[in-house]
């Protein structure tokens, strides 16, 4: 069931970004947003899952969780999940211990073969990165970035809770508004 999720292969270049956070940040779950200020975002009303080639996952239950809390959120602003041809991709990259955040977009399996080039940042320990792409224009377009937004604790309650709290926020002004 994972496989059409498994779409994304190259990068796109056109937009860089380099989102730099202190893994010593004093407040928690603080997030940055970039954004493609060309990009169409009115015309993004559909959305499909991809997953980003070389990202390493998190376990089966805390992936559904991640994507139920984006959906939610997603839902709430009109946008509506899809299996094929939709006018905006999303994936999301989290790291529970610091790792390399991949930066990558463009050919692969979804628009056929092809060359490409890949870079990476640091991912800081509990941070969660939410990506939106246009298939369209085979770009990264929007990039939100909370940090601290998952500190996994022992109660499932409370992480929950946090997890819906930092991608509230993160997605808080997705799509941004004409002209802003």
């Amino acid at each position: 069931m994972f496989n059409r999720h498994a779409r994304i292969a190259g990068i796109g270049a056109a937009v860089v970004l380099g989102v730099a956070l202190s893994a010593a940040s004093a407040r928690a779950q603080d997030v940055s947003v970039t954004l493609d200020n060309s990009a169409p975002f009115a015309t993004y009303k559909t959305y499909t899952w991809v997953n980003i080639s070389g990202v390493q996952y998190p376990d089966q239950l805390t992936d559904m969780n991640i994507r139920n809390a984006i959906d939610s959120i997603l839902k709430l602003k009109g946008m509506i999940k899809v299996d094929s041809n939709p006018t905006v991709d999303v994936a999301y990259q989290i790291s529970v211990t610091q790792s390399q955040q991949i930066n990558m977009y463009g050919t692969g399996m979804r628009w056929g073969g092809g060359m490409a080039t890949a870079s990476t940042s640091t991912i800081n320990n509990g941070d969660l990165v939410i990506d939106f792409y246009d298939p369209n224009l085979k770009l990264l377009v929007w990039r939100g970035q909370g940090v601290k937004a998952m500190n996994p604790s022992s109660n499932p309650q409370k992480n929950q809770e946090n997890l819906l709290k930092a991608v509230n926020k993160i997605l808080k002004d997705f799509p941004p508004k004409a002209g802003g």
